[in-house]
This record gives structure tokens, C-alpha cells and sequence, in this order.
């Protein structure tokens, strides 16, 4: 079944964590892969964790911080770039980052029509990762096959994000591991639309 679309997806998971709802992002002190109980986990990954933090705001700017770096034309570390370069592709979220007590502190609330851009972003860098490494198996292959299809990389991290986040859902609500060959068909699925 193709995956559900991203905005109801936002909301459902809302209301799972209201601090920060299924949000990856890459954090800087991660430079082996993590380990999981799982060892074929969706969560798998050399720079991508879970966040739960204590801390969110912390996180957020990271994402404040490579983008101001990068505006400087500062030396940027391998993440920051990484970051930097998802950031740009988004200039609905630039002038939000260069105000980033504003952006940092910010609750988004998909009740009043709002997207998390750092939930969005951050999906953005755990496609990346996935596909960077293949894991799950198959997930660089149906990457390829979307991008060939579509004809626009970003596009294709849009639509199996869309993916990826309905698992990690799915997977919280029956508080189970990520269903690994569910979450493969439905980007299989993607290339059928």
C-alpha cells in the first residue's frame, strides 16, 4: 500500500510525543554506527540516532549553526556540511533558522497547520543515510529506480520519507521493531504510483 501522505503522518505522530515527534537527526558526536537490538533496524546508522533528548533545543541548532557557518563561509565539519546542504534545498526554512531562538524554541502544532521543519529536515538526512549504506537491503536500488523516475533526488527523499516516518509510526504504535519488508514494499510501492 503506497505511503500515507506526509502531513497526516506529521499529526499522527504529534500525538505520540509532543516534544518532538519521531525525529532523526544527525547528531555530532556519532561517528560509528549505532548499534540496536535489531540488527537490520530502520534506526541503524553511522550518523543518525533516535532523538528522546533532554535537550531538543540543543539539536535544533545544530541545524542553526551549520547554516549560519555555511552563510559565513566557515569551515564546515562533515555533518554540518550534510545539514547545510539539506537547509538549502529548503529556503522556506532560511530566514526561520537566521532567527534561531525563535526557530529553536518554537513548538510546531500540525492542529494549526503547522510542519516540524526539523522533523522534516531530519527525514530528509535519514533517507540519506539509509541509502548512503543500503540499509535496509534494497532501499539504494529503490532510491535509484524513484530518482530515475522522477527525475529530481529531493522529490524522491520527499516520497520515502513519507515511508519511512508511516513505519517508525507503525512501529511505535504496536510498540514493536520497524517491520523491515513492510516498510520496503511500501517504497517498492512508490515506484508503481
Amino acid at each position: 500500500e503506497p505511503c500515507q501522505n506526509y502531513q497526516t503522518i506529521n499529526k499522527m505522530t504529534y500525538s505520540i510525543n509532543e516534544r518532538e515527534p519521531l525525529f532523526f537527526v544527525p547528531h555530532p558526536s556519532r561517528r560509528a554506527r549505532i548499534r540496536t537490538t535489531e540488527p537490520s533496524s530502520l534506526l541503524t546508522a553511522q550518523s543518525i540516532y533516535m532523538i528522546f533528548s533532554n535537550d531538543r533545543n540543543e539539536l535544533r541548532q545544530m541545524y542553526v549553526n551549520a547554516w549560519r557557518k555555511r552563510g559565513a563561509k566557515l569551515p564546515l565539519e562533515p555533518l554540518e556540511t550534510q545539514i547545510a546542504a539539506v537547509v538549502e534545498r529548503h529556503p522556506e526554512y532560511h530566514k526561520m533558522l537566521l532567527s534561531s531562538e525563535k526557530a529553536v524554541a518554537k513548538d510546531y502544532s500540525p492542529e494549526m497547520g503547522e510542519a516540524n521543519p526539523f522533523l522534516h529536515m531530519g527525514m530528509h538526512l535519514a533517507i540519506q543515510e539509509q541509502v548512503s549504506i543500503d540499509r535496509p537491503p534494497g532501499v539504494k536500488a529503490v532510491f535509484g529506480d524513484l530518482l530515475e523516475k522522477l527525475g529530481d533526488a529531493h522529490e524522491a527523499e520527499h516520497q520515502m520519507a513519507e515511508c519511512l516516518v508511516e513505519s517508525i509510526w507503525k512501529s511505535q504504535r504496536d510498540k514493536a521493531q520497524p517491520d523491515l519488508a513492510a516498510y520496503l514494499a511500501s517504497l517498492q510501492a512508490l515506484l508503481l504510483k
